[in-house]
């Protein structure tokens, strides 16, 4: 029988749970840039909020905004236009911008 000694490739916690986070990291920074929506074009609006329910209609169509369609995932509005500014639409209304492909995330026709 062949034994394996793996006390010398063996690391010690801190370095591992170092690695782990520079993983997660990376992770979370490659999935905000793939999900931050354009300053001009075709983006998704997803209510978080109550208010945000309310608010979406509205803010989807100020501005020189067009509704597209339905997002796929419920609630959502796929929209044409200029971004809102994002931070304060998720903060104070309660509003969720997202990137989209061009081709790829297109719900329910509203035209």
């Amino acid at each position: 029988m062949i034994s394996i000694d793996r006390t010398q490739d063996a690391r010690p916690w801190p370095v591992r749970l170092f690695g782990l986070g520079q993983l997660a990291l990376c992770t979370a920074a490659i999935g905000s840039l793939l999900l931050t929506p354009p300053a001009q074009g075709q983006m998704a609006l997803y209510p978080v909020t109550e208010a945000g329910k309310h608010e979406l209609a509205r803010i989807a169509t100020s501005d020189g905004r067009s509704i597209i369609s339905m997002a796929p995932i419920s609630g959502g509005l796929v929209i044409q236009g200029q971004r809102p500014d994002w931070i304060p639409l998720l903060l104070d209304h309660g509003i969720l911008a997202l990137a989209v492909q061009d081709s790829g995330c297109i719900g329910i026709q509203t035209t």
